[in-house]
């Protein structure tokens, strides 16, 4: 008897969690306040001293790079798991055929984990993605008008398509009620139109779904048109996609 999926999904979001929680940390050697970074000013203060024997810089040199591998996040925040990583992997069979079988998705950092690991590729169609952030924003600047500015789409070569939301980030006094027409890609590649009807009031930072949160998911965005009066000029949004669940430890 192999471990249930629910059971595995739970196990592989407690490592994604910790993943995150160590990265947070460590860092990768430019974050303020961060492992690494405390590693790197101190690689590049053995750099600048003046010993004048070269074994004794070689030797301290190679020491405290060494430290700084220890210290960031990759590799280190992922090679802490390596042995439940690896019983996980033992006891359901492979884990991208059992995510494949089980039509079940990771999250990131678990994909990025056992492929550092394992040495086993997951397929996108089994990791859900990061959130991205902009996919794409918007600004009404006449009736019936706004200019689009494409953002970064989903890597679909690594992570599945995602619901997404539509953002407030500019309000305009004397808008009116607004509907802006969404062309949203999905998975396989083909498109459909959404409509998004925002309330003029809206503060920013609301957030509507872009179809049926959980059901419409998509890879890519752009404006398709948009329906307002001339006193809605200003008024802007950004698309963003959502986490498909968020890990805990």
């Amino acid at each position: 008897m192999t471990i249930l999926i629910a059971d595995f999904l739970d196990l592989a979001d407690s490592i994604a969690a910790q993943i995150q929680e160590l990265a947070e940390k460590m860092g990768t050697g430019v974050e303020a306040n961060t492992a690494s970074l405390g590693a790197v000013n101190s690689y590049e203060l053995i750099a600048g001293l003046g010993v004048g024997s070269e074994d004794i810089m070689v030797d301290l040199l190679g020491a405290f790079k060494t430290q700084l591998e220890y210290v960031s996040t990759d590799p280190s925040a992922y090679n802490r798991h390596r042995s439940a990583i690896s019983a996980l992997k033992r006891h359901v069979g492979g884990v991208s055929a059992f995510l494949i079988a089980q039509d079940s998705r990771v999250a990131p950092e678990f994909k990025k984990a056992i492929e550092e690991i394992e040495a086993e590729t997951l397929e996108a169609e089994n990791t859900f993605s990061p959130v991205v952030d902009p996919m794409g924003s918007l600004i009404v600047d006449g009736a019936d008008s706004a200019v689009w500015t494409p953002g970064t789409d989903i890597d679909s070569s690594q992570y599945y398509a995602a619901n997404l939301v539509l953002e407030k980030t500019t309000v305009a006094a004397g808008a009116d009620a607004i509907d802006i027409l969404l062309t949203c890609t999905k998975w396989d590649g083909t498109t459909e139109v959404k409509t998004v009807s925002v309330n003029a009031n809206d503060a920013i930072n609301t957030k509507d779904d872009i179809g049926i949160h959980g059901t419409n998911m998509y890879k890519s965005v752009a404006l398709s048109s948009i329906v307002c009066a001339i006193g809605s000029i200003g008024e802007a949004w950004k698309v963003i996609s959502e986490l498909e669940r968020v890990v805990v430890l």
